[in-house]
């Protein structure tokens, strides 16, 4: 069965334990209420819109969830949070 996420303010994906496994599983923690970090990459979320910047001025980008399921969501962050400028020290050296 698929989840869809509705955005409201009880439910947010910052809120979720699959989302937050999700970033905990990149190296991210929570930071600060709706942001995640790695040490050099930071993560906002608010609601359904998801930022990801990735440090050192480059560029981010920045996606709305909105009626996305669990699956779409966890697949398209794992595309981003793949990216080069966000993979650890440690990923990058693997």
């Amino acid at each position: 069965m698929e989840t869809t996420i509705t955005p409201n303010k009880e439910t947010t994906l910052a809120s979720q334990a699959w989302f937050i496994q999700l970033l905990a599983g990149k190296g991210f923690t929570k930071s600060s209420g709706n942001t995640f970090t790695n040490g050099k990459a930071t993560i906002r979320v608010d609601g359904s819109q998801v930022t990801a910047n990735p440090g050192g001025g480059k560029a981010g980008y920045k996606a709305d969830f909105h009626q996305a399921d669990q699956e779409t969501v966890a697949f398209m962050v794992e595309q981003i949070l793949n990216l080069r400028p966000f993979l650890t020290d440690e990923a990058l050296a693997q």
